[in-house]
């Protein structure tokens, strides 16, 4: 049963270091998660918040750069037994309604009907619900200590992200992220579009917003979600 969250100052402090037991069967006391206090979403949180270490991946990019098809890929991959050895995984499990949401909106077009993924469409609710992978790990000695790491893969729309308003009233987990993947799509690029045979090039003008553009305007939008300053150096990994 979901116990009112807290709501005065008190509350919240006395809540992270008084935790009420939960009392029930096992499998109650093993799904039972916390209800997020925004009132704006009020979703429950994953019940291994506290006990895992959290990353948020952030997908940003053009709005056609194919930010979900990347996400269904690398999701695919992950779960691969070969990665999952590689990286020293003992399982990866899919929490709350991950897997129908990533088999509906992501795995059964791309690989299963070979169709592209729909344009994700500009928001229209502060809440983005993520995709979100509990990965354990287990020690090589003794096999018994358990390490887990939950992922958040979040999925916006490239309209919100290029737009500095819509991002921080759309995408604020972006802020927070603790990595950035950018995708940049190529016939954004005048040189590159430039360089392509005549018969291959896009129909109409090339779009007002280049990528360079958007991932300026997005990591300055960061460093100061994060209260840094405009010249922090950040670590870069181009693939």
């Amino acid at each position: 049963m979901l116990k009112p969250a807290p709501e005065t100052l008190t509350q919240h402090i006395l809540a992270r270091f008084l935790i009420a037991s939960i009392s029930g069967k096992k499998y109650v006391r093993h799904l039972a998660g916390r209800e997020c206090p925004n009132n704006a979403c009020k979703r429950i949180l994953p019940n291994n918040l506290a006990e895992a270490q959290n990353y948020t991946i952030a997908l940003i990019g053009d709005a056609s750069a194919g930010k979900s098809h990347y996400i269904a890929s690398c999701i695919h991959l992950l779960k691969q037994r070969e990665t999952l050895e590689l990286i020293g995984c003992s399982k990866i499990v899919g929490l709350g309604d991950t897997d129908e949401i990533y088999h509906t909106k992501f795995y059964n077009p791309v690989f299963n009907n070979l169709q592209p993924i729909p344009l994700t469409p500009r928001a229209t609710s502060e809440v983005n619900d993520p995709l979100i992978y509990e990965l354990v790990f287990r020690e090589k000695a003794g096999g018994k200590s358990v390490k887990k790491v939950n992922l958040f893969f979040y999925d916006s729309s490239g309209e919100d992200l290029a737009e500095q308003s819509r991002l921080v009233k759309y995408s604020q987990y972006v802020l927070r992220a603790s990595a950035i993947i950018f995708l940049a799509d190529p016939l954004t690029m005048p040189n590159m579009v430039k360089a392509l045979p005549y018969d291959l090039k896009p129909a109409g003008v090339i779009r007002e917003r280049s990528s360079a553009d958007v991932l300026n305007r997005i990591m300055e939008t960061f460093l100061s979600g994060q209260g840094l300053s405009s010249g922090h150096l950040l670590t870069f990994l181009l693939l």
